[in-house]
């Protein structure tokens, strides 16, 4: 089999997660599902992917490397993470510029870092799939007060303070940060993306002058 370079792609894509066969058809076939599912068959045979099912009479879940089977539980957080990832690419007016899975820095750990550009301007969101477990408003809290008192220590990696992605369908516990200077970040997607456009109407808030792109000088 002649590898091409999509097949590249997608290797990179899943040495780094975990992807349902839908997820991948949005992200490299243009929806092109029985084209994903032929050629992902190829990859699979010939050994440049490793599969198994999502769930009993699901579709399948690919990932690459030298990674093994893995939890059911821990699986369907994975693929949580990877649809995320998906829909908010396929968002009209936004262009992902980098990402990194599995991002940590200091008492941060989110899922997704995404640099993404919006109307000219860029952005950088954190993103967290709660599948199990209730979002830590603290942290973020805690992340501010940190950034305020040395924001060049976080330049490399936050110009500004970051928009907060929280995928769940839990109740936020409430910041208690003042004037919603943490609150107005955070963005609560439901599990079902029915209001994933309310990143789009978010990130528009900066232009409309509703929220804050710095944080509050000393």
């Amino acid at each position: 089999m002649r590898e091409t370079k999509r097949d590249i792609e997608i290797k990179e894509f899943l040495s780094k997660s975990y992807a349902t066969t839908s997820v991948l058809c949005d992200l490299f076939f243009n929806g092109s599902l029985r084209a994903s599912q032929s050629r992902l068959q190829k990859l699979y045979e010939n050994d440049y992917l490793m599969r198994k099912r999502a769930f009993v009479s699901q579709e399948f879940a690919y990932w690459s490397g030298s990674r093994r089977n893995i939890k059911s539980s821990h699986l369907a957080h994975r693929l949580m993470i990877t649809e995320t990832f998906s829909k908010i690419k396929q968002l009209e007016g936004i262009d992902i510029l980098n990402y990194d899975f599995e991002f940590s820095f200091h008492e941060i750990v989110a899922d997704i870092r995404m640099e993404v550009m919006y109307c000219g301007k860029k952005f950088v969101l954190l993103v967290e799939c709660e599948y199990s477990k209730y979002f830590d408003t603290t942290k973020y809290d805690n992340f501010y007060n940190k950034y305020v008192e040395n924001p060049s220590e976080y330049y490399p990696y936050f110009m500004r303070y970051p928009s907060i992605i929280a995928v769940t369908d839990r109740t936020i516990p409430p910041s208690k940060v003042p004037d919603n200077r943490v609150s107005n970040r955070i963005v609560n997607v439901h599990e079902n993306y029915d209001n994933i456009n309310d990143i789009r109407q978010h990130l528009s808030g900066f232009f409309k002058n509703q929220l804050s792109v710095s944080v509050p000088k000393k």
